[in-house]
């Protein structure tokens, strides 16, 4: 495993600079750019002047951001300076707990795309449990050698659903190549090794760091204390509050308060309501909680405050009518690629999904939605792929999961936590999902797309034709990017 800092925003001045003198030495650290900028708001001299004099004396700059920001509280500042990390050989479980950050960007070496190797990771809990380390291995590498039997099997499967190997141009033999890898990792562990490319501003690092450092997995909490490390030794003015904070769970909890809560919200939906919209048994379900009571009026109301500045009022009787003649307007003018007004985010959903962990590494990258992930369940799955049916593979698809379970049922016992490293991408999860209509808009865009995965496509469309049911007016702008109205 290995985290390394690779970037950091520096003065363009003193790069070209020391491009220009070889002898020339520049601070390689965002903190004077930090310094200077936090100095604007109670300064007449220029931003270039504060910036030479955070350059030329770094220890007071130094010691102005670290006033400035944690005594004062002026926490913005920290956000002038950014990060650009390398994560590399962390487990797949590890991606989704460093991806749970919100003000940050990430890019990750994709199974979709990707031959996956044999990497994994043994963490400290399964090297510290006496004895377990054969057992953990073995069932990785049935795993991974089921994987690999699958991409074979899927690719011969496409093959001849083409017609045959002489049959196929450099271009349609990659499409098959991705569409195995594409369903067979989902007989792939959560201990996979993958790799990252993180940027993110110095507050949110140090939100992360302190997250990660509370976590129940060793794993976790090294990339944490790496990430602070390579920070520090380039900037230590800006990341200082990296304690994770305590708190105490509820001594009682009532399972079944949330569902009757759920059920009195105005505007909620039953609890039951949902829209699988397929004729294969799958786990994949969306189920609408609550939306906005009466969203049309709303919207309409939003749209006429900020149009014309009136005093707020939600639309009368003809809400649905008008609002639908404002949103074929927008759509159709402002083309595919526009997001939604944000007017938009006056309307909320709130919907309880489930799904595989191949489909919950996309749809966590939904970062503007508020998401709550419930823990893998392996009773509710596994997920299996449709191409695996429709190839005759899925006796053997099950067979390996079912091999896998006894070594997955005492790693529960001996290590916690960390017997996630041991499930797969086909098991399960629920997710309580709330997003805004705006941010649904770019879901549907994005996610019902013929080129989406066929997992994350089928779980937006149900929740898209349930927002629908609410909204009836945005039903020909939910819609892929492919499909959008106008679009040849």
């Amino acid at each position: 495993m290995k985290v390394t800092l690779v970037g950091a925003n520096l003065e363009l001045e003193q790069v070209n600079r020391a491009l220009a003198d070889p002898g020339c030495r520049p601070h390689l650290s965002p903190e004077p750019i930090a310094a200077a900028y936090a100095r604007i708001s109670r300064s007449e001299r220029s931003v270039e002047e504060l910036r030479r004099e955070a350059r030329e004396n770094v220890d007071k700059a130094r010691k102005s951001n670290r006033t400035i920001v944690f005594e004062m509280g002026h926490a913005s500042i920290a956000e002038h300076a950014s990060f650009n990390f390398d994560l590399e050989g962390i487990s797949r479980l590890a991606i989704e707990a460093v991806e749970h950050s919100r003000l940050a960007s990430y890019t990750e070496r994709s199974q979709r795309y990707v031959l996956i190797g044999a990497d994994i990771v043994v963490p400290d809990e399964v090297r510290d449990a006496s004895g377990f380390v054969p057992r953990y291995l073995e069932a990785v590498d049935v795993l991974h050698q089921g994987y690999r039997r699958l991409v074979e099997g899927l690719v011969d499967h496409h093959v001849r659903q083409a017609g045959g190997e002489a049959s196929l141009d450099k271009g349609r033999r990659r499409d098959i190549d991705t569409a195995a890898r594409e369903d067979a990792r989902y007989l792939l562990p959560l201990a996979t090794a993958g790799q990252l490319g993180l940027t993110l501003n110095a507050r949110s690092l140090e939100s992360m760091i302190r997250r990660l450092r509370g976590h129940s997995l060793s794993e976790i909490r090294w990339i944490s204390e790496r990430l602070e490390e390579e920070a520090l030794a380039v900037t230590p003015s800006l990341v200082r509050h990296t304690t994770p904070w305590e708190w105490e769970e509820p001594q009682e909890a009532h399972p079944g308060a949330f569902d009757a809560v759920a059920t009195q919200l105005p505007g909620s939906v039953e609890p039951s309501r949902s829209a699988t919209g397929s004729d294969v048994a799958s786990p994949v379900r969306a189920v609408l909680l609550y939306s906005t009571p009466s969203p049309a009026g709303l919207l309409l109301g939003g749209i006429r405050f900020e149009r014309g500045g009136t005093p707020f009022s939600p639309g009368g009787r003809d809400s649905g009518r008008d609002f639908g003649a404002v949103a074929d307007a927008w759509f159709s003018g402002a083309g595919v690629h526009a997001p939604a007004p944000r007017s938009f985010e006056l309307v909320d959903f709130l919907f309880e999904l489930t799904c595989s962990a191949a489909c919950f590494g996309q749809l966590k990258r939904h970062r503007m939605a508020t998401l709550l992930a419930a823990p893998y369940d392996p009773g509710i799955g596994p997920m299996v792929p449709p191409s695996v049916r429709e190839a005759g593979l899925e006796p053997d698809f099950l067979r390996i999961l079912a091999s896998v379970r006894p070594h997955l049922d005492e790693a529960r016992r001996r290590l916690g936590p960390a017997a996630d490293y041991l499930l797969s991408n086909a098991h399960c999860r629920r997710v309580l999902f709330k997003t805004s209509l705006r941010e649904l808009v770019h879901i549907a865009r994005l996610r019902l797309d013929r080129h989406a995965q066929w997992e994350i496509r089928d779980l937006a469309g149900q929740m898209c034709r349930l927002a629908v049911e609410r909204l009836p007016e945005m039903e020909p702008w939910l819609c892929g990017k492919d499909s959008f109205p106008g679009r040849s």
